[in-house]
């Protein structure tokens, strides 16, 4: 347990400090090499590189969302038929989770990979 909450922390520190200064998809070799250093199944991993992921793309989100008083958000949401400042919150935090976790799962399949 120990174990698995170092690496979240770890992929959501080094991933929002990677976010700042890199790529939108940089969350995910970051994820990747958290897994492989970690000794997790690959279910584990994705679930962990999906929370922590999920958490940071969510959080940013949010608050770029508050720091315009979710104007933009309105205005995406009307060119795609109708959606709320929520909803594209929530879709934009499962994006994210989803590049993560399948970074981890990738870091994780490929520690397995150099194992056999």
């Amino acid at each position: 347990m120990k174990q698995l909450s170092l690496g979240i922390a770890s992929i959501i520190l080094v991933g929002f400090l990677g976010h700042q200064l890199g790529p939108w998809w940089i969350i995910a070799p970051v994820a990747a090499v958290v897994a492989l250093l970690l000794d997790r199944s690959p279910a584990v991993c994705f679930g962990m590189g999906f929370a922590a992921a999920a958490l940071v793309w969510g959080s940013y989100a949010s608050w770029l969302d508050w720091s315009n008083a979710g104007l933009l958000s309105q205005q995406i949401g009307v060119l795609f038929r109708g959606l709320s400042g929520l909803q594209l919150l929530a879709i934009t935090t499962t994006l994210g989770g989803l590049v993560g976790g399948l970074g981890a799962l990738t870091g994780s399949l490929g520690r397995q990979l150099m194992r056999s």
